[in-house]
């Protein structure tokens, strides 16, 4: 029974237009799971699930795990859906926060030495590089600075 929840789970991913890869990732992911956790569809609870995660889980990275939760997520909510299943058998808590790399700022000597270096370039790589410190800077400002830059850019041409 398992093996056909499965295959009508992946021909609905089909139908939705979700890329061959995809379904074959969750093809694999499925299949891995079933093997490993001996409990029939029909009889599978949150403990069961988490116990297998558990298991699975040492030595993973981050993303892996949150692909192989999002998968089963997906696939239990199908069988919710279809009624193969009474109950949701994962849980959103068991979700993992994907840590954020921090953004890299100059300190004010470092941006001064930038600043100085770029007097050296040509016109064009120095407004690369005044555009380039305007990425911090949210939507409006960045768009008057810009508009800014192309006016000095112009004036600057004319000399």
């Amino acid at each position: 029974m398992t093996r056909k929840v499965i295959n009508e789970y992946l021909l609905s991913l089909k139908l939705t237009n979700k890329a061959e890869a995809t379904i074959t990732k969750y093809r694999w992911i499925l299949e891995r799971f079933f093997s490993e956790c001996l409990v029939s569809l029909g009889e599978l609870t949150s403990g069961d699930v988490l116990t297998w995660l558990n298991k699975f889980s040492a030595g993973k990275n981050t993303k892996t795990l949150n692909l192989f939760l999002s998968t089963l997520s997906s696939f239990f909510q199908f069988c919710l859906e279809e009624e193969y299943l009474e109950n949701m058998v994962m849980k959103t808590r068991w979700r993992l926060k994907i840590p954020q790399g921090l953004p890299n700022y100059l300190n004010e000597q470092e941006y001064a030495q930038v600043k100085l270096a770029a007097e050296k370039l040509s016109l064009r790589d120095r407004a690369l590089v005044h555009f380039y410190f305007l990425q911090d800077v949210g939507g409006q400002k960045s768009r008057n600075y810009v508009l800014k830059m192309l006016i000095w850019i112009s004036e600057q041409l004319k000399y």
